[in-house]
């Protein structure tokens, strides 16, 4: 394999930790001096189910996502709700490990936790032959106890950080500080022996890869890394928003989710409540009174706020709405992306009025236009709409801070 970048992707069930570790271990790379890019998949299920997300990083500008991927980590789903054969949804445990053989490139490197994905089950995925075929490197590691020993199950991801990069040839200490931040002391130390421990047994493996990370300077400038959804929020709370209502739906889920627990902190109010419609409504009251405001929904949600908004537009009413696309129409598929609905923020409710509506087509831009977007809004007394995609708003990317 070539050494120009990582493409790396982590995948195991909801709840196994993917979204957690996969962001530290953005962060780390990023800290390292390299550019890094994450996508994230996640099923259509409102619990569990097979989830991956991949990181790339090199030390030009990454932009999207690569063409397949080089490293794999797969946990197994160890929240696999029916492990019956014939289940409705297959093999759920083993999911993590073959559905993801196909994207892997030829040369690549598979480590799985043996202590939850046995012998029998690799075998009946044909996970050797395949690998004979591909010459991929693979590891069985005892990831989960190697977790045990030091505590709980669930810091097994971390177990697989310090084999892969022992294998990779990457320091752990950019990682460790990340765990540090992050943790108290008691639970960062414990999870600093995990993955102490998950190095070692890497080492006694007799055959590395012949891969190794790309490299880079620190940056001069401070990075910071950021989804489409924080910048959104955090460009929301520098341009004064301080009032926010709403109702989750995925994807629009993230910057609800965000300012909710930031508002607090700048003497703001957020509010859920019953409906979208209310949603919209709530907004249009604290804007009334003299408060930057703010709502949002995905495009089913959005739909119900078509009387709303043709409220603030005859009242001459300054608001601000969100709309993230996702796969439509009606409720759609929540977790898949689409860009299907500009005619739709554009046109809908009764009358002729007049609105402005932005489409960010990356993270910097959701952070400008977001801000451009309550200036309109505030000084034209109309509403203002930013509309953006599934993609964007989980996908991760360093900027200069």
């Amino acid at each position: 394999m070539t050494d120009d970048q990582l493409i790396w992707r982590i995948a195991g069930g909801s709840g196994d930790g993917i979204d957690s570790t996969s962001r530290n271990f953005a962060k780390a790379l990023m800290r390292s001096g390299l550019d890094v890019f994450t996508h994230r998949h996640y099923p259509s299920r409102i619990r569990g189910g097979h989830t991956y997300v991949e990181v790339r990083a090199a030390e030009g500008e990454v932009r999207s996502r690569g063409d397949g991927y080089n490293v794999l980590l797969a946990l197994g789903d160890s929240f696999a709700r029916n492990p019956q054969e014939e289940a409705y949804y297959g093999n759920e445990e083993l999911k993590p490990l073959y559905e993801n053989f196909d994207d892997l490139h030829e040369g690549g490197v598979i480590v799985y936790d043996s202590g939850l994905i046995d012998e029998e089950q690799v075998e009946e995925v044909g996970l050797h032959e395949k690998a004979e075929e591909n010459n991929w490197h693979v590891y069985p590691v005892d990831l989960r106890g190697i977790a045990k020993e030091h505590g709980r199950e669930v810091m097994r991801n971390n177990a697989g950080i310090g084999v892969l990069s022992t294998l990779l040839d990457f320091d752990t200490a950019y990682y460790e500080e990340i765990i540090s931040g992050v943790f108290d002391e008691e639970i960062a130390e414990a999870n600093h022996d995990v993955i102490a421990d998950g190095a070692a047994k890497a080492e006694e493996f007799d055959e590395h890869p012949d891969f190794s990370m790309p490299t880079a300077d620190e940056p001069e400038e401070t990075q910071a890394l950021v989804s489409g959804s924080d910048a959104i929020a955090y460009g929301a709370l520098d341009a004064g928003c301080r009032f926010i209502a709403g109702y989750p739906m995925t994807p629009w889920t993230d910057v609800f989710t965000i300012m909710s627990q930031t508002l607090p902190k700048f003497g703001g109010i957020s509010e859920q409540v019953e409906d979208e419609i209310a949603a919209a409504s709530l907004a249009i009251g604290a804007s009334h009174t003299g408060v930057k405001a703010m709502s949002g929904s995905s495009g089913g949600g959005f739909a119900l706020m078509s009387e709303p908004l043709g409220l603030a537009e005859i009242t001459e009413t300054p608001l601000v709405l969100i709309e993230a696309m996702r796969a439509g129409p009606s409720t759609g598929m929540p977790t898949k992306p689409e860009q299907a609905d500009l005619e739709h923020v554009l046109y809908t409710s009764q009358g002729d009025s007049a609105r402005v509506v932005m489409a960010p087509g990356n993270n910097r831009e959701c952070y400008e236009q977001i801000r451009t977007a309550f200036e309109i809004a505030y000084d034209y007394q109309i509403p203002t709409i930013l509309i953006y995609d599934q993609k964007l708003q989980g996908e991760l990317r360093n900027i200069d801070a």
